[in-house]
């Protein structure tokens, strides 16, 4: 991986694992749908990427292309952008700030006063006094804010990494599981489960569509990106849709985490409760009636299964979805 996108991916991957997010806390709001909103702000960098390339007047590969739509959706690594918003990448400064992207809690409610509602409340020093990411609604599935980052910044290094096994002669599927790989162990090092205490499937789920992203942009017979009069352009026969990306595996009430030992210790109280409230909260039923109706399998969830034959450790079976867990204790 380039050393810029490792020290960016680094560095923001502690903003990533410390704002868990919480999907049970929404579980009865109504939040206006934010696509439309999320489609314009890509649809912006795309073409701020392509302008880039394009002045050059050079021949470029799509994939290269590709890459530098990843850059720019995030933002060039920037001391100077990092000062002003505590964050190298754009689309997650977007989504957390934007007035045109619907929140839950809204800005009335604090940073501490959300942490301290949330199912996050007991989780022990130093992670209880960092944020908890809010909820924002995407074609009908509730996901945290912090999504966006996993899709595109972890997105951008599944695609860096898999171009990199490529160019050591690895098939195109080899190179895929190369990248699965190194997710996977970063999403345990340093993403999440190590640092954070939280191995979230949710984020998986979004890392590895980051990745789709990238490849659509190039791969198959109708890629988001075309060549017209020796220019790059958005395809008009396929311009990029962030509800083709985003499913009802990033919400984390439906595809809970696994915890550590010492976090889940101090939290399972506050979310088996959370859980088995949504067991008969209307809103969320609903909800997941629809996700059913929309939810497809992935290789992401080909790979998680191979994944969790040989990490039994993480298997939520042992946690919240256990047989132990008796929701009519609860309730």
């Amino acid at each position: 991986m380039g050393k810029l996108l490792f020290i960016s991916l680094l560095v923001t991957s502690f903003g990533l694992q410390a704002a868990e997010t919480d999907q049970y806390y929404a579980s009865k709001a109504i939040i206006r749908d934010s696509s439309n909103e999320m489609n314009g702000f890509f649809h912006e960098r795309i073409q701020v990427a392509l302008d880039k390339v394009n002045e050059k007047r050079q021949a470029i590969s799509c994939r290269l292309v590709a890459k530098e739509v990843l850059t720019q959706v995030l933002g060039e690594f920037s001391v100077v952008d990092y000062a002003k918003s505590k964050s190298f990448s754009k689309v997650s400064v977007f989504t957390q700030k934007s007035p045109l992207v619907d929140r839950y809690p809204d800005e009335s409610v604090s940073e501490s006063d959300y942490r301290a509602t949330s199912v996050y409340r007991n989780r022990p020093f130093p992670l209880n006094v960092v944020g908890v990411a809010r909820t924002l609604n995407i074609n009908g599935i509730y996901i945290g804010t912090d999504k966006m980052g996993h899709f595109s910044i972890v997105g951008k290094a599944y695609y860096t990494n898999f171009l990199e096994a490529l160019d050591k002669g690895m098939t195109e599927d080899e190179a895929l599981n190369e990248a699965m790989r190194k997710g996977y162990n970063q999403e345990i090092a340093i993403l999440g489960y190590t640092i954070g205490g939280t191995l979230s499937f949710a984020d998986l789920e979004a890392n590895y569509q980051g990745y789709l992203f990238g490849r659509n942009m190039c791969d198959g017979e109708n890629p988001h990106l075309v060549k017209k009069n020796d220019m790059w352009i958005q395809n008009p026969a396929n311009i990029f849709d962030i509800r083709k990306y985003v499913n009802p595996k990033y919400d984390e009430a439906y595809n809970p985490n696994f915890w550590n030992g010492r976090v889940w210790k101090h939290m399972e109280g506050e979310i088996v409760v959370a859980h088995c409230r949504n067991s008969i909260e209307p809103a969320y039923l609903a909800r997941v009636a629809y996700y059913k109706t929309i939810e497809k399998q992935s290789y992401n969830d080909i790979y998680l299964e191979k994944f969790l034959a040989t990490k039994g450790k993480y298997d939520r079976n042992k946690q919240l979805l256990s047989k132990n867990v008796k929701c009519s204790d609860y309730l």
